[in-house]
């Protein structure tokens, strides 16, 4: 993955296109009911909510949820 030419040209537009990737996993632990809560948002691509879930997930007191409910959970999100 590469950002474009001239995408972030200064450290304010660095900070702003970091935190708006990573803020939100920064807040407090997600519970299992969470989870199913979660959708995509607007200008999320698909690999990044994927990552957002599973990082989500980790830090959930569920990290061994079945696949089948995995599954629920993404197609339900997107």
């Amino acid at each position: 993955m590469s950002l474009g030419a001239h995408v972030i040209t200064t450290w304010d537009q660095m900070k702003e296109s970091f935190l708006a990737k990573y803020q939100d996993y920064c807040r407090t632990r997600e519970r299992k009911e969470e989870l199913f809560k979660m959708v995509q948002k607007e200008d999320e691509n698909l690999e990044d909510f994927v990552e957002r879930l599973q990082y989500n997930l980790q830090r959930s007191n569920h990290p061994d949820m079945s696949k089948d409910i995995l599954k629920s959970i993404l197609l339900k999100g997107v």
